[in-house]
C-alpha cells in the first residue's frame, strides 16, 4: 500500500509538471489527485485492520493467560480435594487398625477373662445409673446375673 502512495505521488508530480508545460489537461490532473486520494484512503484502511489485528492479538494473549490461570487454580483445587480425601482415609485405615487390634485383644480373651470383663462392665454401668439418678438401688442378683449372660451370649454371636 505505501508502495502504491508513492507511485500515485510520482504519478500526480509528473502530472502536474506536464499541465504546466501545456502537454496534459486539468482533467489529467484531476485524475491523478482523485487517484492519490484513494491509494491515501487505502493505506489508511490498511493500516487500521492491521491495528485491529494486533488488538485481537494482545486480547486473545491476555484471555490465554486469564484461561491458563483458572487452569491451574482448577487443578490446585482438584489436588488439595485429593489430599483432603487420602488424609480422611488414611486416619479411616488406622482406625479400623485400631479397632481390629482390639477386637483380637477382645476374642483373644478366655471365657473366664470375658465374664469378668462383662461383670465389670454391668457393675460400671450399673453404678454410673445409680450416680446419675442420685439414688441408690439395691443390686438385683437375678437380673444381673441374666444381664451377664445376655452380654456373654451377644459376645459369642460377634466372635464367631
Amino acid at each position: 500500500a505505501e508502495t502504491n502512495l508513492t507511485i500515485a505521488q510520482r504519478q500526480l508530480k509528473r502530472t502536474e509538471e506536464l499541465y504546466k508545460q501545456d502537454l496534459k489537461s486539468l482533467t489529467d490532473v484531476e485524475t491523478k489527485e482523485l487517484s492519490l486520494q484513494k491509494t491515501e484512503a487505502d493505506l489508511i484502511s490498511k493500516e487500521s485492520k492491521l491495528l485491529s489485528s494486533r488488538n485481537e492479538l494482545i486480547n486473545a494473549k491476555v484471555e490465554l493467560t486469564s484461561v491458563d490461570a483458572q487452569y491451574r487454580d482448577d487443578i490446585a483445587k482438584a489436588e488439595s480435594e485429593k489430599f483432603t480425601a487420602m488424609s480422611a482415609l488414611n486416619e479411616a485405615e488406622v482406625e479400623v487398625t485400631k479397632l481390629q487390634n482390639s477386637l483380637r485383644r477382645v476374642a483373644s480373651a478366655s471365657p473366664w477373662q470375658m465374664r469378668v470383663l462383662l461383670n465389670l462392665l454391668i457393675r460400671i454401668l450399673f453404678c454410673n445409673w445409680c450416680t446419675i439418678t442420685k439414688r441408690l438401688l439395691p443390686l438385683n442378683k437375678a437380673r444381673l446375673a441374666g444381664l451377664e449372660r445376655w452380654f456373654y451370649i451377644t459376645w459369642q454371636k460377634r466372635v464367631s
